[in-house]
């Protein structure tokens, strides 16, 4: 993948430009030209593991695709903001076109052996989905509160001093101030793959903080441990089974229900309630790990997780460090 300024872009904008021909069929993907576009280096075009690709062509355009999805994943906050839902559609787009190249273990005793160990979540769809749902939904009630405000003020017609007046005494008195809802953000996403031959066992470790809360539980950190079976089907999907919740926190919360549920709402659905699904893997090698999971509840659901201990791990945690700075 590439970087340029294109000649049919908007001004103070780039162009990423991928595989001829690829690009060209889909939507142009515009950032602004603020962001220096910088791949992160695949490793993998020195693993030995990757001589099962069947044509050098082809592993090309594996490596293409994979450059590409970091770069996508990786893009500062201020590059996606207001960007998330067109940035997510070309992720997808780009995880398929990975998937039709991607040669997955003829075995499964190396399918196991890639799959085991400890890795970071970097890019779930479920999250992206969630915040662009609520983004519409603030959207269109403040849209309805301007509407209501304006059809009512038309109902009571010009005002007279005399209202000014009265108003400005009510709003002196004052009235309960709208509590806030509970507010959670994830400060850490780690997945934990335990196979047995055709079994294992998957654990999710989801860090937390409230940074608000009704009740006063504003600053209330902890971990919500979410551990499945799973079993490998005769397609090769992981066939999620039973789920146990544990959670665990720095201090007793003042409303545990409400928590609870400020919880649920944060976590990925497919890391809080994997029960029943079934995780395909698009794309493994021995750094990164593409995965869709499928659900009759919520659809298919893209995530991008990184092995712990790599260098392509240190890279992103990294870059995510600076970010944050």
């Amino acid at each position: 993948m590439r970087c340029r300024a294109g000649s049919k872009a908007r001004k103070g904008m780039l162009l990423i430009v991928g595989l001829p021909g690829i690009c060209r069929r889909s939507s142009a993907f515009l950032i602004p030209r603020l962001w220096k576009c910088q791949v992160l280096a695949a490793s993998t075009t020195t693993d030995p593991a990757f001589a099962i690709a069947p044509t050098s062509s082809a592993f090309s355009s594996s490596i293409k695709h994979r450059e590409e999805l970091l770069t996508l994943v990786t893009m500062p906050e201020d590059v996606r903001e207001g960007r998330e839902e067109s940035i997510a559609q070309r992720i997808d787009f780009v995880v398929g076109q990975l998937k039709e190249k991607y040669v997955p273990p003829q075995t499964l005793p190396f399918m196991n052996l890639l799959l085991q160990g400890s890795w970071l979540n970097i890019y779930n769809s479920w999250t992206v989905r969630r915040k662009v749902a609520e983004a519409r939904s603030l959207l269109a009630e403040d849209e309805r509160e301007e509407e209501d405000e304006d059809n009512f003020l038309d109902l009571l017609g010009p005002a007279e001093e005399e209202d000014w007046a009265a108003g400005a005494a009510a709003a002196a008195l004052g009235g309960p101030a709208p509590m806030a809802a509970t507010q959670m953000v994830l400060s850490d996403f780690q997945q934990i793959l335990i196979p047995n031959v055709t079994k294992g066992c998957i654990i999710n470790t989801v860090k937390w903080e409230c940074t608000a809360s009704e009740e006063g539980d504003t600053g209330l950190a902890g971990a919500l441990v979410v551990r499945s079976s799973y079993e490998v089907n005769s397609r090769g999907l992981l066939e999620m089974g039973e789920v146990e919740h544990d959670m665990s926190m720095n201090r007793a919360p003042r409303n545990p229900d409400a928590l609870i549920r400020a919880v649920q709402r944060v976590v990925p659905f497919d890391a809080f309630d994997p029960n029943g699904t079934f995780v395909e893997t698009a794309f493994l090698d021995h750094e990164l790990r593409v995965t869709l999971t499928h659900s009759t509840r919520f659809g298919a659901i893209t995530s991008l997780y990184v092995r712990n201990g790599t260098d392509l791990q240190r890279q992103i945690q990294q870059h995510l460090l600076q970010e944050v700075q």
